[in-house]
Formats: structure tokens, C-alpha cells, sequence
């Protein structure tokens, strides 16, 4: 039996999930940022407010969080990146990942971030979190088609 943890983010789970990361999310930060994965995952950790990872048997399949615009602000921006063994999860992932949702939507107002068009796989779980789904623009440094999604909270 697979033992599973939602554990607070360290340095070791950033260098961890930076080699581990599944080549869709590389490629979504390198278009949305010219980050490599290392960075990226960093900059969005130092960003967020209780910022997590989760393991399978101690090895980190995805990390999330929710950064905030200002410290004012009803505003958050939800972002997760997985590892290469995270689809080998998926239930266990699904059912998380909504009540991490239902949990951070009684922080904020409205929840929002961009996913790119070409992640059909993070599309449709995003849409299946029960996030709006808006066509998809330009966005980034080379201007590469991005869903903005977002989801009033109250």
C-alpha cells in the first residue's frame, strides 16, 4: 500500500520536484516565464502562503500553493506542478486536489492563473475543479496561447 503525505514545502522538495517534473509542466513555466523548472518551482514557493508537497512514499509527486496578489488582497493565484509519477496517482490526486480547493476558496474572493492551451490534461482537470475556462491568448515572453481561468468565490 502507497503511503501518502501532504507535508509543508521545503528547499529538498523544490530540488527534488525540479528534476522530477513532468515535461508538460516544464514546458507550460519555460512559456509563461523563460524560468527553467528549478526557479520557477522556488519563486513559486517563496510566493505562496502555506505552500505544500505531496509525496507517495516519501517521493515528491507535485507541489501547490496559493499565492496572493497583495497582502490586502481577496485575490489568489493557485498553482501545482507535477512530477513525472503524478498521472500513476490520479485518484488519490483528484480527491485532494478538490478539497484543497474548497479549502482555499473560503480564503479568497477569487481564485485565478493561466494554464497553457497546448496542457490538455491540466485544462481539463482544472475545468473538472470547477474553474471557468476562458479562450485561449497570447501570454508570455513569446506570446504562446493561454487559458486564463478563474473561479468567484463569493
Amino acid at each position: 500500500m502507497i503511503e501518502y503525505a501532504l507535508v509543508p514545502a521545503e528547499t529538498r522538495h523544490v530540488e527534488e520536484l525540479a528534476r522530477t517534473i513532468a515535461d508538460a509542466d516544464r514546458a507550460e513555466v519555460w512559456a509563461a516565464m523563460h524560468m527553467p523548472a528549478h526557479e520557477a518551482i522556488a519563486l513559486s514557493v517563496a510566493g505562496s502562503r502555506e505552500p505544500m508537497a505531496g509525496l507517495a512514499d516519501g517521493r515528491v509527486v507535485c507541489m501547490f500553493g496559493v499565492a496572493q496578489v497583495t497582502l490586502l488582497s481577496a485575490v489568489g493565484i493557485p498553482w501545482l506542478l507535477g512530477s513525472r509519477d503524478l498521472p500513476q496517482h490520479r485518484v488519490r490526486f483528484l480527491r485532494e486536489s478538490h478539497r484543497y480547493i474548497r479549502r482555499i476558496a473560503l480564503q479568497f474572493d477569487l481564485l485565478v492563473n493561466y494554464c497553457r492551451a497546448l496542457h490538455v490534461r491540466a485544462v481539463r482537470w482544472i475545468e473538472w475543479l470547477g474553474f471557468q475556462m476562458h479562450p485561449a491568448e497570447p501570454f508570455g515572453p513569446d506570446r504562446a496561447l493561454f487559458h486564463r481561468f478563474d473561479m468567484r468565490t463569493r
